[in-house]
């Protein structure tokens, strides 16, 4: 018994090292958790009267070509959608009364395409604003771009025409043949197609009061006594289409409000009288004299200038078969120095004919002039002129 020897435990020593993994990880996932909230912005609410194709969870508010919130939740009401938006905290300053919000959709056209990462990434709704406070948590969306030219950052340019020319959104516009803007919007307003352009900061110094519009088409032909022209623009240009301009002097200022946007580059360097500010409406009846030959669109011509163009044309046989063509005019009345000077011309005896300059290419065009005595005679809302075959 006196060889049995004392056994004695050592107590085990903690090893450390072991928990300064969990510990890092434990630290790390803090910041992660204290840097995301942080972070974390307001919640907004916006507007819309549809959703356009966005998504909780994966759509998201773009700002100076940055993510700066993400979709939540679309709450559908009974007029729209309501777009709950998750923003990040540093843009806080930029949600007040100059926000606008809209939706990014992509669109393919046969010239290109416009929102090319809503193509791949799907809807997203871009933003703009200007640093003010924070006052503002509830918006209403807008359902396509504003027309502003700080927001699109670039010159708006506003067109009328009598007619589309096939023209749509996002086509471009040229100068010299290179793309500095393009059709933002098209409308229909008094009888009237109004386009609204949009031209590049950088190019914005080349349009003044003396520029010219134009409506790009495959063929521009001009014709006249002697000579016929023929004006091809570049390959480009007739496949995808679109406005061209040009400026004949660089030392005018820019402060007309609107635009006239012309058939064609001969039509609007055609000489004329008048500035295509307001028209008169005419009717003419012609019977039985080459009215099979007139045509939409062709010219109305006095002292060889021209003054206004054909609208509209009806025809139909007399009791003794005798076909009578009711042709609408639109003549500008700064061509006769306003409405009161066009009566003083019907009193001095204004009178039309058809003249026919090419036969071969059937160039026919109206031709107004003075000849005796006359008098005022409406019908309806339109001018009486005489007509004399020639």
């Amino acid at each position: 018994m006196d060889n049995i020897k004392e056994v004695k435990v050592k107590k085990r020593e903690t090893n450390f090292i072991i928990w300064i993994l969990p510990i890092i990880s434990l630290m790390v996932g803090g910041w992660l958790i204290y840097k995301y909230y942080s972070n974390l912005g307001p919640l907004i609410e916006i507007y819309f009267k549809n959703s356009g194709g966005l998504e909780p969870k994966k759509s998201f508010v773009r700002f100076r070509d940055v993510k700066v919130g993400v979709v939540e939740d679309i709450e559908l009401l009974k007029n729209g959608v309501l777009v709950k938006v998750r923003m990040h905290n540093d843009v806080r300053p930029f949600l007040n009364k100059t926000t606008r919000f809209w939706i990014v959709k992509p669109v393919l056209g046969i010239n290109k395409i416009q929102g090319l990462e809503a193509l791949i990434t799907g809807p997203y709704i871009q933003m703009y604003a200007k640093a003010d406070k924070f006052t503002k948590k509830k918006f209403i969306g807008l359902e396509e771009p504003p027309l502003d030219s700080a927001i699109l950052n670039g010159k708006i340019i506003k067109l009328i025409s009598d007619t589309s020319y096939g023209l749509k959104e996002k086509m471009p516009v040229f100068y010299k043949d290179i793309v500095v803007g393009s059709i933002i919007k098209k409308e229909l307003k008094n009888d009237k197609v109004i386009f609204y352009i949009s031209i590049k900061k950088e190019y914005e110094k080349y349009i003044n009061n003396t520029t010219k519009f134009w409506n790009i088409r495959g063929l521009d032909i001009s014709l006249d006594k002697d000579n016929i022209k023929l004006k091809i623009p570049p390959l480009s240009e007739i496949i995808i289409g679109g406005i061209a301009f040009d400026t004949l002097e660089f030392d005018k200022n820019l402060s007309k409000k609107e635009f006239i946007l012309y058939g064609s580059k001969s039509d609007a360097y055609e000489n004329k009288l008048g500035k295509d500010s307001k028209y008169i409406d005419v009717l003419l009846k012609i019977k039985n004299y080459k009215n099979a030959m007139l045509r939409v669109g062709k010219g109305v011509y006095f002292k060889g200038f021209k003054v206004g163009y054909i609208n509209y044309l009806s025809s139909n046989l007399d009791s003794k078969f005798n076909v009578i063509t009711n042709c609408y005019l639109k003549i500008d009345e700064s061509a006769f120095r306003g409405k009161k000077g066009f009566e003083r011309a019907l009193k001095n005896g204004l009178r039309a004919t058809i003249l026919t300059d090419n036969p071969l290419f059937n160039n026919v065009k109206i031709k107004l002039f003075l000849e005796g005595k006359g008098v005022v005679i409406k019908y309806q809302n339109y001018y009486v002129i005489p007509s004399r075959e020639n």
